[in-house]
C-alpha cells in the first residue's frame, strides 16, 4: 500500500534529476555518491590564496583550511529545500489534525456493509463472488498485467510522471503534490485497515463482521499473488486511495475535476479527439483505475476494497484541500503548467 515510499535504496540510480533529484524517486534524498581522499578530506584544504602556492600551504592551521571557512548570513533551512517525500509529512502533519473522519465514516460504513453482505441477484455471500472474479483474473489477466503489478508494488508516482511527461526536476512542485497525496491516501487507508469496530447491520438484520478484513489469498491461497502480501489488512485498497488522490490531486492542479463513482465505468475511446486539459483528466482517472485494479488482478485485493479506496479517496480529497501547506503546494505547482 504504502509503495511509494518503499526500495529507496534501489531508486538511487534515477539520481542526478536536476534541482530536486539528488533523489531517489520515493524519498527526495539519496543517490549521489561524492568521492573524499581519506588522507586529506577536502575539509582541510587551504584557503584560496592566491599569493601562497598550495603545495607550500600548511594543512595543520585549521583556521586556513576550507573548514575554517562558513556562513553567517543563511539563517534557515529554505522551504525548497524540503525533499518532496519529506514534505508531506508536513502537510501530514495538519491534516492529522483535522476531523476528517467525520466525512468519511458513514461513506466507509457502507462499503464494508456492502462488501460483507449477500448479492442481491444470487443470494450468495459477496466475499465468494469476489474470491471467483479474482480467480478468473488471475487465469485471463495476470500474465499481461504482471510487469504492471511488480512495478507498482514497489512504487507508482512514477506512472504518473510517465503520464504527465515530467521528471521530478522539470516539475519539482508538481512532484511535491504527488507525494503529499501519496502520503494522506496511506495515512488514511490505514486507519481504516486497523478499525475492528464497525457498527452496522447486514440486510439479515445481523451485526456487520468486525474488522480487519484478511487478504483474498488468506482465503483462497492458490491466488498465490505474484508480489509480497503486504503486512497490513485488505480494507480499503491504499493503491486505490492513494492513486485516486494523486489523480484528483493533479486535476486540481490543472483546473480541472475528477470523480469515481462507486460503480465506475470503463473509460471509453471517443473516435473524436478530445481538445485541451480534458485527455489528462480522462487519462488520469484511468490510471487511478488501472493502478487499483492491478492490486486486484495481482490477488492482494478485493474489488470492493478498491470501490471503498476511492470513495475514501473523494471524501478525504475536501479535507486536504482545507490544509494551508496543501494550498500551497498547489499553488505553486500551476505555474509549472501554465
Amino acid at each position: 500500500m504504502a509503495g511509494n515510499w518503499g526500495n529507496w535504496g534501489n531508486w538511487g540510480n534515477w539520481g542526478n534529476w536536476g534541482n530536486s533529484g539528488s533523489a531517489s524517486v520515493s524519498n527526495g534524498d539519496g543517490g549521489w555518491f561524492i568521492e573524499d581522499r581519506v588522507d586529506l578530506p577536502f575539509v582541510t584544504e587551504p584557503v584560496n590564496d592566491l599569493n601562497v602556492p598550495p603545495a607550500l600551504a600548511s594543512y595543520n592551521d585549521f583556521g586556513g583550511t576550507i573548514g575554517g571557512v562558513f556562513r553567517t548570513d543563511l539563517k534557515k533551512f529554505e522551504d525548497r529545500q524540503w525533499g518532496a517525500h519529506w514534505h508531506s509529512w508536513r502537510v501530514l502533519e495538519e491534516f492529522a489534525r483535522r476531523d476528517w473522519q467525520h466525512a468519511a465514516e458513514t461513506t466507509m460504513l457502507g462499503h464494508w456493509t456492502a462488501a460483507h453482505g449477500l448479492d442481491p441477484t444470487t443470494g450468495l455471500p459477496m466475499v465468494e463472488l469476489e474470491i471467483r472474479s479474482l480467480v478468473r483474473a488471475a487465469r485471463d489477466e495476470r500474465p499481461s498485467a504482471l510487469g504492471e503489478i511488480v512495478s507498482q508494488h514497489v512504487e507508482f508516482i512514477t506512472d504518473f510522471m510517465a503520464l504527465l511527461t515530467m521528471t521530478p526536476g522539470s516539475h519539482s512542485k508538481t512532484y511535491r503534490v504527488l507525494h503529499i497525496a501519496s502520503q494522506i491516501g496511506a495515512f488514511a487507508a490505514l486507519h481504516y485497515k486497523a478499525k475492528d469496530d464497525w457498527k452496522g447491520k447486514l440486510s439479515d438484520g445481523t451485526d456487520v463482521p468486525s474488522g480487519p478484513r484478511p487478504r483474498p489469498s488468506q482465503l483462497c491461497p492458490a491466488l498465490a499473488p505474484p508480489v509480497p502480501v503486504p503486512g497490513h489488512p485488505s480494507f480499503p485498497s491504499g493503491h486505490a486511495t492513494q492513486s485516486a488522490l494523486m489523480a484528483m490531486s493533479i486535476a486540481h492542479v490543472l483546473g480541472l475535476t475528477i470523480t469515481f463513482p462507486d460503480s465506475p465505468v470503463p473509460e471509453t475511446i471517443d473516435p473524436k479527439p478530445i481538445d485541451g486539459p480534458g485527455v489528462l483528466a480522462v487519462s488520469l482517472r484511468a490510471l487511478a483505475h488501472r493502478i487499483a485494479r492491478n492490486r486486484e488482478i495481482a490477488g492482494v485485493h478485493y474489488q470492493s476494497d478498491s470501490r471503498a479506496g476511492q470513495a475514501l479517496a473523494e471524501k478525504v480529497f475536501p479535507e486536504l484541500l482545507a490544509c494551508q501547506r496543501f494550498k500551497e503546494a498547489i499553488e505553486a505547482a500551476r505555474p509549472e503548467w501554465t
